[in-house]
């Protein structure tokens, strides 16, 4: 993560002047990641960074002018700067560290939480959801970049079922009537309701993925990038968070399953009224033909 900031580029995506951007020691550097499946057997990328085995993912370094495909959802910036103990001290006022922390800010949206920023044994870090910052000797970059970007794909996917399932409760309740009874009328949705079910363990399925990371427990002996991850699950709530979704999911699989089950009833029922009819009709037909014979017999 040494590579030169391209001045160009930094103001126009940092929006700094460029006496800020000469402020920045030698060495910094701005790294854009994208999250891409890691295929089972498969090797890393080139430029890319495996994040924990469950979760089959790898951090794709975007080098040069690489532009993201429109399967990446986001695009995630590390900038690391250099900093040793000949540095000025960061408990007073250092222009890179506070020009690394706007370039951070710059990324928020109005309705996010503000930057966060945390220090361990010489490491400062500031984040949000698509911007971080590493403060530190160089030699910590890669191990601490590779436990920011681990959060922060585990913080989008979060968030991506959070989000998803705000807006899912409305129709949810509409849905409800037909847990308990599935008519005609709803015969027309039948389809819909099945590919709802499939979203909810869809959903279900990126949750437990995450779960591992989000309830892992403190690593002995604790390392460097192993406190910041605890730090970083810490105040992003992770834990609570996913226990809170995974409540919510439990009702819509309940109240979907209940549908699936009214739904496959009532098909059932139906079909097995359809052949009683159709046995009927032919006992009647088969009645109507021995009476015609035996008229036909009485007459002759």
């Amino acid at each position: 993560m040494s590579d030169a900031v391209n001045k160009t580029d930094a103001i126009d995506e940092v929006a700094l002047d460029s006496d800020a951007l000469r402020a920045l020691p030698e060495g910094s550097g701005v790294g854009r990641f994208v999250f891409r499946a890691l295929k089972s057997g498969a090797e890393t990328a080139d430029a890319a960074i495996s994040l924990s085995r469950g979760l089959g993912r790898q951090a794709v370094r975007l080098t040069g002018d690489a532009a993201p495909t429109a399967q990446d959802s986001e695009v995630f910036r590390v900038l690391t700067v250099p900093f040793t103990d000949a540095n000025e001290s960061l408990s007073g006022q250092w222009a890179p560290f506070d020009q690394a922390q706007q370039w951070v800010a710059a990324a928020a949206k109005p309705d996010e939480l503000p930057v966060n920023i945390m220090s361990f044994h010489g490491a400062h870090i500031a984040w949000t959801r698509r911007r971080m910052a590493i403060v530190s000797s160089p030699e910590k970059f890669a191990s601490l970049t590779a436990t920011l970007l681990e959060y922060a794909y585990c913080e989008s996917e979060l968030l991506a079922v959070e989000d998803t399932l705000a807006d899912s409760w409305e129709q949810m309740e509409r849905d409800l009537p037909v847990a308990f009874e599935f008519k005609d009328r709803d015969l027309a949705t039948k389809r819909q309701l099945a590919e709802r079910f499939q979203r909810v363990m869809l959903l279900g399925a990126r949750l437990a993925k995450i779960g591992p990371y989000a309830h892992s427990p403190h690593h002995h002996p604790p390392t460097l990038a192993s406190q910041v991850a605890e730090r970083l699950r810490e105040r992003g709530r992770m834990a609570h968070r996913h226990e809170a979704i995974g409540d919510q999911l439990e009702v819509f699989e309940g109240v979907y399953e209940l549908c699936g089950h009214r739904a496959s009833e009532f098909t059932l029922a139906r079909g097995g009224n359809t052949l009683e009819w159709i046995i009927i009709i032919m006992l009647l037909a088969q009645i109507i033909l021995t009476v015609f014979d035996m008229l036909t017999a009485t007459g002759t």
